[in-house]
């Protein structure tokens, strides 16, 4: 892969306007352990940008179609990242008050595995398909979103999970897979719309 390296410190750039070009090859991954700093940060090619070792600074990326930006929902928490290829959020269970409303690239994706656990989500999910998993254990695997900012967001539940919400939370929304959505509190919202469960 060629462009930023692996271990670059974008913070030392002067000037008004700092730019990185990655270039990405193969579905292969450029592990990004630098410090982005300010720069715009544009991804081409056919691989991945991991930026689980980043520091982000104040970084806004550009996503080039066939590229994939990939991080945890905690180094992407309040990132701005565009263009016609994909964001995918990793691990948006460990930051439930993340904010994906940035991710405004052609795909954006975000993963959340459960294990004997609720995870009670508090941030905005904007327009992030999201794939819940859980496991075959002893306590349910429950994603809970009374207190999230639903945005555009849709869910596939796994087959050992279950997405639990309002029905105001989740009126209107698409929800598939082999898990279970739980809804609750319908009494308070009569005219809700569970079609897309």
């Amino acid at each position: 892969a060629g462009g930023l390296g692996s271990v670059a410190n974008a913070t030392e750039v002067a000037g008004t306007t700092v730019t990185a070009a990655v270039t990405t090859a193969n579905g292969a991954p450029v592990s990004f352990t630098g410090n982005f700093g300010r720069a715009t940060v544009t991804s081409s090619g056919d691989g991945i940008l991991n930026v689980n070792s980043a520091t982000m600074g104040t970084a806004a990326f550009s996503v080039v179609g066939g590229t994939t930006l990939q991080g945890t929902a905690a180094k992407l928490d309040g990132v701005t990242a565009s263009g016609l290829g994909t964001v995918a959020v990793t691990a948006l269970d460990d930051t439930a008050a993340a904010d994906l409303t940035g991710l405004t690239a052609t795909s954006v994706t975000a993963a959340v595995g459960l294990v004997n656990e609720t995870v009670s989500f508090t941030g905005k999910l904007g327009a992030a398909a999201v794939t819940i998993s859980g496991t075959a254990g002893a306590a349910d695997d429950i994603f809970n979103v009374d207190g999230a900012t639903m945005g555009t967001a849709t869910f596939s539940v796994g087959a050992d999970a279950i997405l639990q919400g309002t029905a105001a939370k989740l009126d209107g929304v698409t929800a598939t897979g082999t898990g279970t959505v739980a809804v609750t509190a319908l009494d308070d919202t009569a005219a809700a719309d569970l079609t897309g469960l």
